[in-house]
Parts: C-alpha cells; sequence; structure tokens
C-alpha cells in the first residue's frame, strides 16, 4: 500500500479534492490513518448487509471507491449475489479492480463509472 503524502508540503492555494490518480493511489492508507476504526466500520456494514442479502439479487456499494467494502462483502455474501460497485472516479475504479483481482475476488460483480449527483 502507497503511503499518503499528498499535503506534505505546505500550499499557499489548497485546490478541491481530487480524486484523480494520486489520490487512488494513497487512498487506502488515507483512510486508515483518518478515520478511526475504519477497516472495523468496513467489516461491520458487510456482516450487516449480510443478514439481509438475498440470494439471485444484486447488492451496490455507491461510492465504492477502492473496493474495501465490496472485498468484505465478496467473503461474507451468500453465493449467488452479484456485486456492484459504482463509484464518479475511473482512477478509484481502477484501483478496486487491481484489488478485486488481487483479492481473488469470488462472486460475480461489475465495476460502473457514474456521478451519482446526476440522473
Amino acid at each position: 500500500m502507497s503511503h499518503d503524502r499528498l499535503f506534505r508540503n505546505k500550499k499557499d492555494l489548497v485546490s478541491d479534492f481530487d480524486f484523480g490518480k494520486n489520490t487512488a493511489r494513497v487512498f487506502d492508507d488515507m483512510l486508515n490513518r483518518s478515520v478511526p476504526f475504519y477497516s472495523e466500520m468496513q467489516r461491520m456494514i458487510s456482516e450487516m448487509a449480510g443478514y439481509f442479502a438475498a440470494e439471485n439479487t444484486n447488492l451496490y456499494d455507491l461510492g465504492c471507491s477502492t473496493g474495501e467494502t465490496l472485498i468484505y462483502l465478496d467473503q461474507i455474501m451468500p453465493e449467488h449475489i452479484k456485486l456492484i460497485g459504482v463509484d464518479y472516479s475511473e482512477e478509484m475504479l481502477k484501483k478496486a479492480e487491481q484489488k478485486l483481482k488481487k483479492a481473488n475476488f469470488s462472486h460475480e460483480y461489475e465495476l460502473i463509472q457514474s456521478n451519482l449527483n446526476q440522473g
């Protein structure tokens, strides 16, 4: 995992947060360091979702970023559920695809680039 050093140098003007390639590369480290118990929350969310999941349905992760929640869901979901990750950032979805392959993802899945603020 790459370590987050995006803001180590002082900037005179801070622009809007960018979910591009540089952020996608370090996003997991950024969250794990910035959000207390982030991984534990992901595990718990997945566990709760598992109680309600029904076979032969789709389960969506809206704003899936690098696919961390999808990986947790893959480990706990019944067999015949399609997991679908949706995110606005193409770079986050690329990172998610890499992580899902590395994790030997077992469920059918789809990653969709879409702006949830539109349509």
